[in-house]
């Protein structure tokens, strides 16, 4: 078949100029960050985890951040109870907390952006219910001990998009 016969794409994502300087990061970016962070924080490693996240069961502590810069976009870490209590008891913090300091390493090591300089971001408690309506840009799985932990960004994000994110009260 010549090219030209060839069907067009059902759906073409729009991605805005800002990206070309603003690259989405890959999982396994997002991997080696939470990794980074992680084996600073408390001295343990995560583990990617190279299926599907639909396999996994329900995980019910979820945190969410929007941010406005450099794109509106939608970070959502996500894991067990759990994983959240065992933070705690660690005396590591809490899910909220892994949430921020991870949101701030990304910026920075991501897109070489300084947080205290950029638009406040909102940081709320989530459920999937709350996410866009399509899939994420880019997510990775990982497990730290015997806890899942998925990370998820939908970026950029539209004005409709965020504003289901806004109205669910959490």
């Amino acid at each position: 078949m010549l090219p030209s016969a060839l069907p067009a794409p059902s759906h073409r994502a729009f991605i805005p100029e800002v990206l070309m300087d603003y690259p989405i990061p890959s999982a396994l970016d997002l991997h080696r960050i939470f990794n980074q962070l992680l084996i600073r924080r408390a001295n343990r490693s995560a583990q990617l985890f190279q299926s599907p996240m639909e396999d996994l069961a329900p995980l019910g502590a979820e945190q969410s951040i929007y941010f406005y810069e450099p794109f509106a976009g939608l970070l959502v870490l996500r894991t067990s109870e759990d994983f959240d209590r065992f933070l705690q008891d660690e005396a590591l913090g809490s899910l909220l907390e892994l949430t921020v300091l991870f949101y701030h390493q990304l910026f920075k090591n991501a897109w070489n952006l300084d947080t205290r300089k950029t638009k406040p971001a909102l940081f709320k408690r989530s459920i999937p219910l709350d996410w866009p309506d399509r899939r994420f840009n880019s997510g990775c799985t990982l497990f730290v001990k015997d806890f899942p932990v998925e990370i998820r960004l939908w970026a950029p994000v539209s004005e409709p998009e965020i504003e289901k994110w806004r109205r669910a009260r959490r």
